[in-house]
């Protein structure tokens, strides 16, 4: 699919977040978290000579991926900068819920 969306900026930046946010919602399965990685590395490998600058300025990050196998905390150093910069911001759709946060209704104060 990466072949398909180089070329286009826009959707290729599109590509790299989600396939990086994907990674980080299934992190815990190393697996597939690996191959994922691997994808990633591979496709910004790529953008050495993209004519989008910002794309190319990513490329730098595919020789700091060396070993597949590092921590959250190192992906997360990786990729938050970046998803920051180039996405607007996160829809609800996006957001990863770990924990609940409800109120009991008996915590509730009324007005």
């Amino acid at each position: 699919e990466f072949q398909r969306v180089q070329k286009n900026s826009i959707v290729c930046l599109q590509f790299l977040v989600r396939l990086a946010q994907d990674i980080e919602r299934k992190w815990e399965e190393k697996e597939e978290r690996l191959d994922k990685i691997r994808l990633l590395r591979g496709c910004l490998a790529r953008l050495h000579d993209h004519k989008d600058r910002n794309l190319v300025e990513l490329s730098w990050l595919a020789p700091k991926m060396k070993s597949l196998d590092f921590s959250l905390k190192h992906f997360l150093v990786l990729f938050l900068p970046i998803e920051r910069k180039h996405t607007r911001g996160l829809r609800d759709d996006q957001f990863l819920i770990t924990t609940t946060d409800a109120v009991s209704s008996n915590k509730v104060q009324k007005f």
